[in-house]
């Protein structure tokens, strides 16, 4: 959100008569906008069998897990439903990430 400060975005601004936001309310419209796409995603998701993919990262030296989903009558098509950094991608801070997606997305187990 940073980027918004950088004079090029001013200007920018200034040249389509707009005023950027403050980082502030920026970060509030893009947990908006997270917010609905999650609801999106479990109302696709909701009562249908479903997997889950988790994938390792590496970002400026910042281990980060990354979990996603899908139908498994629709395979080829996944969403991102976590991402998220961590000391380290072992299987504690795995598992507990699957199993906040699993929550996220009201995901009934199937023991």
């Amino acid at each position: 959100m940073n980027k918004l400060r950088h004079p090029s975005m001013k200007k920018l601004a200034n040249f389509c008569g707009r005023e950027l936001p403050s980082v502030t309310a920026s970060i509030q419209i893009v947990k908006q906008i997270a917010d609905r796409q999650i609801e999106t995603i479990k109302e696709k998701l909701s009562n249908q069998c479903v997997f889950f993919i988790c994938d390792e990262s590496e970002y400026k030296s910042t281990n980060i897990v990354n979990v996603m989903c899908g139908l498994l009558s629709k395979p080829g098509e996944t969403y991102l439903i976590l991402c998220k950094p961590v000391s380290a991608a072992n299987s504690e801070n795995v598992s507990r990430l699957v199993d906040d997606a699993v929550k996220l997305i009201g995901t009934q187990r199937i023991d």
